[in-house]
């Protein structure tokens, strides 16, 4: 199930930092009932702590992106700080399998008083269902999609995210953990063995686009673009709900199936 939430400034505008993923969450999770069960917590796996939802990056009608400097006494990191000016509303869309949590979430959000995007003050929230998208219930199923939050794909030997080796859609291991995040994701929500004869995932694009989000003052690699995504409709239709790849409740892995004509590609902005 998938929504629209527009978040609309107490000011006439938003002054957000690059890394603005945790006060999205925020937003979110301030929302979220507490009564809310995800599927697999009783079985006590590793399965259990997955949260089955996901968001895109927020849009607005005009963004100006202002450079800034390191803080003073911060060793430069070789890339470049900046702030986000964006005009009010701003908004994002969010999904998840369970029917419940969106249904739960959504009057919560709209009814919630003192929200923040970080130091912004929210004056209001509309929730709205977003464009209606179909996905055939059987088969092998293949699809061509847009993300509208960085895919990232991870290995770590420790909680560290600093010790995490991300890899690149050309890296041949890319695929393989991208379904094997998929297969976990998917018991955790049914319970049973996911489909996954059949199922590849490559980039269209000639060169895709490395997007470094700073996450909690982590630096978190993803890659946006378009890909080609092959498996059983039912693995498919989970993930359009899910995301791929990893870090999905922190903003990571949504994605659009893309419009047939490349002058449709204003449609997910609506």
């Amino acid at each position: 199930m998938r929504i629209r939430i527009e978040v609309q400034s107490a000011l006439d505008k938003f002054i957000l930092p690059q890394g603005y993923n945790p006060y999205v969450q925020g937003l979110i999770n301030a929302c979220i009932p507490e009564d809310i069960k995800w599927s697999g917590i009783a079985t006590g796996t590793e399965e259990a702590h997955f949260k089955l939802f996901t968001f895109s990056q927020l849009y607005a009608k005009s963004v100006e992106r202002i450079d800034v400097a390191p803080r003073e006494g911060v060793e430069p990191d070789g890339r470049v700080h900046y702030q986000l000016v964006m005009s009010s509303p701003v908004w994002f869309y969010l999904s998840s399998p369970s029917p419940e949590f969106i249904q739960a979430l959504s009057p919560r959000l709209e009814q919630a008083h003192d929200l923040h995007l970080e130091r912004n003050l929210v004056q209001s929230v509309r929730v709205s269902a977003a464009y209606p998208v179909t996905i055939p219930a059987h088969g092998l199923v293949t699809l061509r999609i847009r993300t509208i939050s960085p895919i990232t794909v991870y290995q770590s030997e420790s909680k560290d995210s600093n010790s995490a080796h991300y890899f690149a859609p050309d890296d041949p291991l890319f695929a393989k953990l991208v379904l094997d995040n998929a297969v976990r994701k998917y018991y955790a929500w049914t319970q049973e063995k996911a489909p996954s004869d059949g199922f590849s995932i490559s980039c269209l694009d000639h060169t895709p686009h490395l997007a470094v989000i700073s996450f909690k003052d982590t630096p978190v690699h993803g890659y946006t673009g378009r890909f080609q995504l092959t498996g059983d409709a039912r693995l498919l239709a989970f993930l359009y709900e899910s995301g791929l790849g990893g870090k999905n409740s922190n903003g990571f892995g949504m994605f659009d199936i893309a419009p047939e004509r490349e002058d449709d590609a204003h449609w997910r902005r609506r």
